[in-house]
């Protein structure tokens, strides 16, 4: 609790910068994405993963879109821009680029 406390700390004044990540974990609201340099970890909403209706697919590790079959698995490195830093939750927010 502590070491995401702090990780959210260092995070506040980077604010809509873009960083390489990686997906550590796909969920039904969302992929988890781990920054690379810090190891912090957020979360990129599954409503802000473009215009397509995604499904979370548990026995693939991944989220894919109904339409246009993109796909967004554990382990894929991304591009990803820090929207939100709550430090009161702990929480970081992260959309794809």
């Amino acid at each position: 609790d502590s070491i995401k406390y702090k990780q959210v700390e260092f995070m506040l004044d980077k604010v809509g910068q873009t960083f390489d990540g990686v997906i550590t974990g796909v969920t039904d609201w969302g992929a988890y994405v781990q920054e690379k340099n810090s190891q912090a970890e957020g979360l990129v909403r599954i409503a802000n993963l473009g215009k397509d209706y995604f499904n979370h697919e548990p026995s693939q590790y991944r989220i894919k879109g109904d339409k246009k079959g993109k796909t967004f698995s554990l382990g894929d490195e991304v591009k990803i821009k820090l929207t939100n830093a709550d430090l009161e939750n702990k929480q970081l927010d992260f959309v794809i680029v």
